[in-house]
């Protein structure tokens, strides 16, 4: 009978580590390090000023991954990208559909993400965002 316990308290444990621990993990490593690995070898970065790779538990489907970063140094006249296939992974995909800022309207089907996500970030960011992006 102690064999059973201790076989469910395993599968119990093993069931939580895969749906829930693991996920926990992942968030905790990868999330304050995202900004600095995606810029790496493509941009100047002076400061990481907000980072996540990884939604947030039990987050909206439609949640935020955001790498904002303060730039330094003399920034390339063509910004730099990555493709979608690199060794780093889908989620270092990089750049290729530039747009000058001020970004126009945007249309009634579109979110704004910055409004969105910025419920995440200081004050300060969002701010220095808007007046960057609007």
């Amino acid at each position: 009978m102690a064999n059973v316990g201790l076989t469910l308290a395993f599968l119990l444990f093993a069931g939580w580590w895969i749906f829930v621990g693991y996920m926990d993990k992942i968030r905790r490593e990868e999330n304050p390090v995202y900004a600095a690995r995606l810029f790496k070898d493509l941009l100047p970065v002076e400061q990481v000023l907000a980072t996540r790779k990884w939604h947030a538990k039990n987050a909206e489907p439609w949640d935020c991954t955001y790498a904002i970063a303060r730039l330094k140094g003399k920034l390339p006249v063509e910004p730099p990208t990555r493709p979608w296939q690199n060794d780093l992974g889908w989620q270092y995909e990089f750049g290729g559909n530039w747009q000058m800022t001020p970004a126009p309207p945007l249309g009634e089907s579109t979110r704004d993400a910055v409004q969105f996500c910025s419920k995440y970030w200081p004050a300060e960011l969002t701010a220095e965002l808007q007046s960057a992006f609007y």
